[in-house]
């Protein structure tokens, strides 16, 4: 009976362990997408700013035009020349490329814990039960994993 509490005790520790690894890389995640966000809305207005110094001649020339056309003069145009039009920069399409080259973030589902009424655990003892149970994960892992690359030099795959 000892040995069925102690294994029903270490899997309810070993899912609390689990569950709060799964919360810790969701929130991991979230902040990601927020710096994602942040990133893209910098770097439309990093490439907003670039696009208007670069066409600024272009920019320049149409407001002259729209202007000579409001004050109700005909501005002179060459034979065969059209008016100029407003140049407008493409965001949709620097979004586009600027999400092809930095893909959107796939937040996991939030973490829900399982419920285990045969074992009542106080909340500021869950916390250390966890702690617990990962020291001594790392432990068994570290036992099983050689030490020095001189262990595996005389062992066989």
């Amino acid at each position: 009976m000892v040995t069925a509490v102690e294994a029903r005790k270490k899997d309810i520790i070993m899912r609390l362990n689990e569950s709060k690894l799964k919360r810790e890389e969701r929130e991991q995640k979230i902040e990601e997408d927020k710096q994602r966000s942040e990133d893209r809305k910098a770097a439309t207005e990093e490439a907003r700013e670039k696009w208007e110094n670069d066409n600024s001649a272009a920019i320049q020339k149409y407001e002259a035009y729209a202007e000579a056309v409001a004050g109700g003069e005909t501005p002179d145009l060459e034979e065969g020349e059209e008016p100029p039009t407003k140049p407008n920069f493409d965001e949709k399409f620097f979004l586009y490329n600027w999400d092809e080259e930095h893909p959107a973030i796939n937040i996991p589902a939030e973490v829900v814990d399982d419920v285990d009424n045969d074992w009542i655990i106080a909340a500021d003892k869950k916390d250390d039960l966890i702690a617990d149970f990962a020291v001594n994960r790392a432990e068994e892992l570290a036992a099983l994993a050689p030490s020095t690359p001189e262990d595996t030099k005389g062992k066989k795959k």
